[in-house]
Formats: C-alpha cells, sequence, structure tokens
C-alpha cells in the first residue's frame, strides 16, 4: 500500500461528517464534483498519499477511480475555490492556504465595481460594505507573522536585509551552476 489507512480512514470519517458526501457516488453534479476534489486534495495533502495511493484506498472500500480523474479533480480545486461558497468553508476547514487571497481579490472586486458606476461618493452602505473587507483579519498566522508582528520598527530593516539575502542565496543555489577550478599550486603558502 504505502499510505497510513487507519489516518485515510479517520479522514474519510471526519469530512463525511462534515460535508455529508457519499464517498461511493458517480454523480456529475458540481457539488457531489467539488466534494470529490477536495477529498482527493485531503488524502493528497493530510496523509501524503499520490494519486495512486488514492485509487487504492477507494478499490478497498469497493469503489473505482481512475488516477488521471483523481489528477484532474485536484486541479480544478482553485476553480472551484472561486465559484462555489460552501466549497470555500469546506476547504477552509482543512486548509488555511487560500482565504486572504480570496478576499483581497473580493475587496478589489467590490472596489472596481463601485468605480464602473461612477459614482465618486459612496452611498454609506457601500462605504460600510468595502471598510468590512478590507479590515477583515484571518485569524490564522503562522510563527513567522507573529514573530514579525513582535519586532519593533527599528529591527525590520536589519530583519528584511536577512531574509532578502537568504531568499537571494536559494535562487543561487538552485541554478545548480557551480565552476570548479583546479590548480597545480597548493594553497599551503597563499593562507594567512
Amino acid at each position: 500500500m504505502g499510505y497510513n489507512k487507519t489516518e485515510s480512514d479517520r479522514l474519510l470519517n471526519e469530512y463525511v461528517n462534515l460535508t455529508g458526501m457519499d464517498y461511493k457516488s458517480t454523480l456529475r453534479n458540481p457539488r457531489e464534483a467539488y466534494l470529490r476534489a477536495l477529498f482527493y486534495k485531503v488524502l493528497k495533502d493530510c496523509n501524503d498519499m499520490n494519486d495512486r495511493m488514492v485509487k487504492e484506498f477507494y478499490a478497498d472500500k469497493g469503489v473505482k477511480r481512475d488516477r488521471s480523474s483523481i489528477y484532474h479533480s485536484v486541479s480544478k480545486v482553485d476553480i472551484y475555490y472561486l465559484n462555489y461558497k460552501e466549497f470555500r468553508g469546506f476547504y477552509d476547514t482543512f486548509f488555511d492556504d487560500k482565504k486572504q487571497d480570496y478576499l483581497k481579490k473580493k475587496d478589489l472586486k467590490i472596489a472596481s465595481e463601485l468605480l464602473k458606476n461612477n459614482s465618486t461618493r459612496l452611498s454609506k452602505e457601500d462605504y460600510i460594505e468595502l471598510q468590512n473587507y478590507r479590515t477583515k483579519e484571518i485569524t490564522h498566522k503562522d510563527s513567522l507573522d507573529k514573530l514579525i508582528e513582535s519586532l519593533p520598527q527599528d529591527k525590520r530593516g536589519d530583519i528584511y536585509q536577512l531574509v532578502n539575502l537568504r531568499v537571494k542565496s536559494w535562487s543561487w543555489k538552485s541554478k545548480n551552476e557551480y565552476e570548479i577550478i583546479e590548480s597545480t599550486e597548493g594553497l599551503s603558502g597563499r593562507a594567512y
């Protein structure tokens, strides 16, 4: 097998209880399709399974799934996130990587729609709605976010330079361009 079967079963039970999905269903309506796609992603990301392992997991349950369908379904997660509110809620239960970007895009969309209407002066309701989107904060922050927020202003420049140098070093290392310099002389007389 190669995957943690008990963890997969636990994730299946938790997911079915949360979403009400019938994991044996082969319906192709949008809700069933996006629920299946999200469950495949949960298995892949939360249990380190690849599409072959997901196929085997379903086969053990007596359900036939194709690897290509699993792969294609997971590739549509971003589309489902943008288009289905229910999907966003379920996705944000398991993952926290898309919520902030989505809120920023929604904020920009509202602002652009207001500008399209040529309203130089916003109504009170529109202004409140726009402010609500701008002031929404994501409650989950990683340890780096928390550390940077706790730094005094005068130290942030130093930390920025250190992090920037580290990021640049990653790009230098990833190029895999090394130059080997051979010499007939030793370094013993040249070291200080």
